[in-house]
């Protein structure tokens, strides 16, 4: 895969996930029209989760799109020839980044609304364990993704010879 194209496609992810970031706005002024009862740290935590740490991520992925276009590709030089097996590593690894981020985002979320039922009085011992869970696979999965794109490239190379 050639280094531009990889560069393409860092770019590419980092304008979408700053615009997930932007969209995380709405939730933030959602949680707020509760009043009162919700604590400053509540929304501080979905603060980061859901908007600062997403758009720290995406402007520093597009800072670095040449040095990270680069591990992804595994080319120094700017050859013409684009592979499969490089663009399921890069979308592989692009995937995970983008799970993780959703994923930080929805449990920030989680938390703040169980710190929400618990400041209203609502029992929080009943929570949902499926959440919890969902939440734990998610982020191992996406983990799993950033790390392993070469693994996933080798079983896709598997896959397509079959």
């Amino acid at each position: 895969m050639t280094k531009e194209v990889s560069i393409l496609i860092v770019r590419a992810a980092a304008l979408f996930l700053l615009l997930n970031a932007l969209s995380g706005f709405s939730y933030i002024l959602n949680v707020l029209s509760y009043g009162p009862d919700y604590s400053e740290g509540i929304s501080l935590v979905t603060l980061w989760g859901r908007v600062l740490i997403p758009a720290f991520l995406s402007i520093f992925m597009f800072w670095k799109s040449r040095l990270i276009g680069l591990i992804m590709s595994g080319a120094p030089s700017d050859d013409i020839k684009v592979n499969e097996e490089g663009l399921v590593r890069a979308g592989t690894f692009l995937f995970g980044v983008w799970l993780l981020i959703n994923t930080v985002g929805e449990a920030t979320g989680y938390i703040s609304t169980i710190r929400l039922q618990q400041n209203i009085g609502v029992d929080s011992t009943s929570r949902n364990v499926g959440s919890d869970t969902a939440l734990m696979v998610s982020f191992l999965v996406s983990l799993f993704l950033i790390l392993g794109n070469r693994l996933v490239s080798k079983f896709y190379r598997k896959l397509a010879g079959v």
